[in-house]
């Protein structure tokens, strides 16, 4: 069998290793604070799972973008290698900010760009020799080379299954807290490491977004939570720290507690359990019988109250064993339909010995469970759909609320210029004020609108979220369900 092709190739020295390659960073940089898209942070991830043990430089690093498209799965098209060059040319502006005490005391901020080369082709074509080459900031060295202290090591591979950067420095806090089981963490603090608050290298605030606890656990922590419990080899709780305000009133939150960071149990396999095995005199279930051993006395135990062991021998010996169990279980439906039967004994014997036996109790028996299956199935089938679209929707809202800051960033005039372009269309209520207006659809439908006439990378999105969205409502239109 083949052995698959690593996820990158290797630098341009020397191929890279066909072993799995681990995440190995020390805690400081986890602890550090940056925003990265999703496709940023697994690129980001992707470069560090590079470096080997033994490096103590870093060396420029070939990464084939066809490779690392097939090991996300989305494809090859071109709007899917735009996605890794757009994420590689973000990369060469972000930088990471470090906090830390020196010698004295001091605290301090170390603000680091993370790449000294990023080398991209100028056209993205749908081929196998498209490819970047990339070398980190020497400045990152005490933080991913020759790191034997203090450091968090995880499978990048978990990428792959998250689908926001706000989860992947959760789950990456919990990988650095794990063997504690919990760590309480400064609001603020918290909000700066997973991106929610960011600075640019002059150290001025440029995003800061969730700022009220009830939006940052509905948005990023809810998400994070469900995400990680279920896709992830940890698991874990939270609840809000709340400021020791003398007094009475509702106290501010101030920090959180993720607390029971373990091994998540969901992720191990389960081995199924073996049927038990039950008989009775009288009434008996069919599913039982089917998983007896054609052994005498196994079927015998089932009707020696009416039969004697010579003729149990004899039906054995003559017939089918699928033709017995079908006899039996006539019989029994037969009784328990309320149909009185003087003598069990001579009706076994008779079904028994009757060949294509057709069983109308068992097959109304089997059309009732048949439905009732159909209507669990379908239950449960919309069940999954509305979570299905709740998740993508909730997946949309945040990476359009993300793309929407990166435009903010590069333009900072165009917020204001969108609200010029809404507050002169007719649909505006000069009577209400800006936020009163701004929760209005129609004034919604306007900014999504002029954004999406303004910049294609968001016209793309928005039309890919919404046929995915309507894709899941058309299916719960089939399974008959009425939003």
């Amino acid at each position: 069998m083949k052995k698959k092709k690593p996820i990158i190739s290797g630098d341009s020295e020397q191929k890279a290793n066909k072993m799995i390659k681990l995440v190995k960073q020390a805690n400081g940089l986890i602890e550090a604070r940056y925003n990265f898209s999703i496709w940023e942070m697994r690129l980001f991830k992707t470069m560090i799972s590079l470096i080997k043990p033994e490096d103590q430089e870093f060396k420029k690093t070939i990464v084939p973008i066809k490779e690392v498209l097939d090991e996300y799965e989305i494809g090859t098209s071109g709007f899917a290698y735009g996605l890794v060059k757009e994420a590689y040319k973000n990369l060469k502006k972000r930088f990471v900010y470090v906090p830390y005490v020196n010698d004295e005391g001091q605290k301090r901020l170390q603000i680091m760009p993370l790449f000294t080369l990023i080398d991209i082709p100028l056209e993205i074509r749908d081929s196998k020799d498209s490819y970047l080459i990339l070398k980190f900031n020497d400045e990152l060295k005490p933080f991913l080379l020759q790191v034997q202290n203090r450091y968090t090591l995880y499978d990048p591979i978990i990428l792959k299954n998250i689908d926001s950067s706000y989860t992947v420095r959760i789950y990456e806090l919990l990988k650095e807290y794990e063997f504690r089981g919990e760590a309480k963490i400064d609001l603020e603090e918290f909000r700066e490491m997973i991106g929610a608050k960011e600075y640019d290298e002059d150290f001025n605030v440029i995003k800061d977004t969730f700022k009220v606890w009830q939006d940052l656990k509905r948005y990023v922590i809810m998400p994070a939570h469900s995400e990680i419990n279920q896709k992830t080899d940890i698991c874990f709780e939270f609840e809000p720290l709340y400021e020791n305000k003398v007094g009475k009133g509702r106290k501010p939150v101030n920090g959180i507690h993720l607390k029971e960071i373990r091994q998540n149990p969901n992720r191990k396999s389960s081995t199924p359990k073996r049927a038990n095995k039950k008989s009775n005199n009288t009434i008996i279930d069919i599913e039982s019988i089917e998983e007896v051993d054609t052994d005498f006395q196994e079927v015998f135990s089932l009707v020696k109250e009416y039969v004697s062991e010579t003729n149990v021998k004899k039906w054995l010996k003559e017939l089918p064993k699928e033709q017995v169990i079908k006899g039996i279980q006539y019989t029994i439906n037969y009784i328990q339909a309320g149909n009185k039967v003087k003598n069990i004994g001579g009706m076994l014997n008779t079904m028994v010995q009757t060949p294509n036996l057709f069983d109308k109790y068992e097959e109304k028996k089997t059309k009732v469970k048949k439905e009732a299956k159909r209507q669990e199935d379908k239950v449960e089938k919309v069940a999954e759909k509305k979570q299905e679209l709740q998740k993508v929707w909730m997946e949309f809202k945040t990476k359009e609320h993300e793309l929407e800051q990166r435009l903010f960033e590069q333009d900072p005039s165009l917020k204001q210029k969108l609200l010029d372009k809404i507050q002169a269309n007719s649909f505006y209520d000069h009577k209400k004020s800006l936020e009163e207006n701004l929760k209005r659809e129609s004034i919604q439908g306007l900014w999504v609108g002029n954004l999406m006439i303004m910049f294609q990378e968001y016209s793309d999105l928005t039309k890919y979220y919404d046929a995915r969205i309507k894709m899941i409502r058309d299916e719960l239109v089939v399974l008959g369900h009425r939003e």
